[in-house]
């Protein structure tokens, strides 16, 4: 259970609605009627001493026939907040990456309530970023990247490749786990000053279509994209393969190889098709 979360029973959210006598056909009339929702939302959340975590708007579209129909976003912050200005922030880039599809009649903006307390700024290192700052740096990237590319990476329960979805990039969770990493540990299996190294895989994406030519099963020459050369020295093939009882099942042989010039790459083969998966570093 969230302890910032208060109170039994469903979550509080705190709402505004605006309806409108005519249809705002354009975003910047849109801009400034949230930027008034947002700053009463945001003074209902500091008279009660609160931060909201997730933001959620609403626009409601006229039909030919009918009452139309809503089109709804949300977005979470990237630390909890009260300042309208960094909602703002946030919400124009959304809204300028995807319009309303029409003329809007009425608009609704609802915040998701949490307690956060107080903390201190360190006393050493960089102090914490500013809740409007951080909410403009994300709003110009959602501005190139569409608002939802954005995001913290967090691995699916697969053996497939790369197979990942994207969460919500949060400041206070982001800050919290290097906190729970220095946890003590023993020092069993780790490697000291020079005492080795550990290769990296540095993924293409996508992977580069390749051609591999084979000399008694085995590669023995790559050419892919700018990579091109003999390969004097290869492992495999191992085995990726999963989902087997879905439509979208897949495998792969794998093979890591060195070519001449002393690159290390991942190569696969899908059964049709060769690609490069990338390079170690």
């Amino acid at each position: 259970m969230d302890e910032r979360r208060f109170g039994a029973g469903p979550p509080r959210r705190f709402e505004e609605t605006r309806e409108l006598d005519w249809a705002a056909d354009n975003l910047e009339p849109l801009f400034g009627l949230f930027a008034e929702l947002a700053d009463r939302v945001c003074a209902r959340l500091e008279a009660e001493v609160l931060a909201a975590d997730l933001f959620e708007w609403a626009c409601r579209v006229p039909a030919a026939r009918g009452p139309g129909r809503e089109v709804r976003g949300s977005f979470v912050p990237p630390v909890p907040t009260r300042e309208a200005g960094a909602v703002m922030a946030v919400l124009r880039a959304t809204l300028a990456a995807a319009p309303p599809p029409g003329a809007v009649t009425a608009l609704t903006l609802r915040a998701q309530p949490v307690r956060v307390l107080a903390a201190q700024e360190p006393l050493e290192g960089e102090p914490r970023p500013s809740p409007r700052a951080l909410a403009e740096t994300i709003a110009r990237v959602i501005g190139v990247v569409g608002a939802g590319n954005l995001g913290v990476p967090v691995l699916l329960d697969t053996h497939r490749p790369d197979a990942i979805r994207l969460e919500p990039f949060n400041v206070l969770a982001q800050a919290l786990a290097p906190v729970l990493s220095r946890a003590p540990a023993s020092s069993g299996g780790r490697r000291g000053p020079g005492e080795g190294g550990v290769l990296a895989l540095r993924r293409l994406r996508p992977p580069r279509p390749a051609q591999v030519r084979l000399v008694g099963g085995r590669p023995v020459h790559l050419r892919a994209g700018g990579l091109a050369g003999s390969i004097v020295a290869s492992a495999g093939p191992w085995r990726v393969s999963g989902e087997w009882w879905l439509e979208s099942r897949w495998g792969a042989d794998e093979w890591d190889v060195e070519l001449a010039d002393g690159t290390l790459g991942r190569l696969a083969h899908d059964g049709s098709a060769w690609v490069l998966e990338g390079v170690y570093d």
